[in-house]
């Protein structure tokens, strides 16, 4: 969910950076690695951390409304539908 609004700030003229992404990983039930990752000219390096920073604060305080998780639940369960359907056999 925190991905969905990454390219709505990527496609804004002003912007900071030109793509972000946002991810989570697990290894072993040993560790679990966090990252955001923003691209950006070198000259905005500042100002895009600043911003990717900015977004990732607002979801850990705020969290996500039930829309966005309905939203997010209904691309996984489409996915996997989609999947299971073109499945070989």
């Amino acid at each position: 969910m925190f991905n969905r609004g990454l390219p709505i700030l990527e496609k804004k003229e002003e912007g900071p950076f030109s793509s972000a992404s946002a991810s989570v990983a697990e290894q072993f039930d040993f560790m679990r690695q966090a990252e955001v990752e923003v691209n950006c000219k070198p000259e905005q390096w500042s100002e895009a951390l600043a911003v990717g920073d900015q977004e990732l604060r607002r979801a850990l305080d705020h969290g996500f409304t039930a829309t966005e998780l309905a939203e997010a639940s209904a691309n996984i369960t489409n996915h996997l539908q989609q999947a299971v359907k073109t499945a070989p056999t």
